[in-house]
């Protein structure tokens, strides 16, 4: 019965840890982020390019598995993530195929405003991203 009782302790452990934390992935879509201003503040377009991939792969590989918050309401952050796919995140990483830094610069500070509304209604608004390219994510300057 202990050997039962084990086993079943370390697969539900084992699953535990396949899932990465969310705040891991998101800590990864913040450096993701912020790398992609820092690429368009200096004109690097191809950088950009590269990191809003790395972004909306982290998104589809560690953000869209991992384990909720346990103090975010997960309906709401299900419903932002979905909202921020299908809009913010689908425009930004269409503006990284063209050559057009003012369409990338604006799909940045669109994405920005749409991440502030899901930490907002999840109960992070302290994580404020800032929608100029080369601004550090999350700020940490003053309001």
């Amino acid at each position: 019965m202990r050997a039962l009782v084990a086993l079943v302790l370390l697969s539900a452990c084992a699953s535990c840890a396949e899932r990465p934390r969310y705040g891991a992935s998101m800590a990864q879509v913040g450096h993701y982020f912020e790398l992609t201003g820092r690429a368009l503040q200096g004109g690097r377009l191809e950088l950009a390019r590269w990191t809003v991939h790395e972004l909306s792969e982290t998104f589809d590989d560690d953000v869209a598995h991992a384990r909720p918050p346990g103090r975010a309401d997960t309906a709401e952050l299900n419903k932002q993530d979905a909202a921020f796919r299908a809009g913010a995140l689908n425009a930004l990483v269409a503006a990284s195929t063209r050559n057009d830094p003012a369409a990338l610069t604006a799909a940045f500070a669109a994405a920005a405003t749409s991440c502030n509304a899901c930490h907002a209604a999840v109960g992070f608004s302290f994580l404020e991203v800032s929608g100029r390219p080369g601004d550090a994510v999350p700020t940490t300057l003053p309001p």
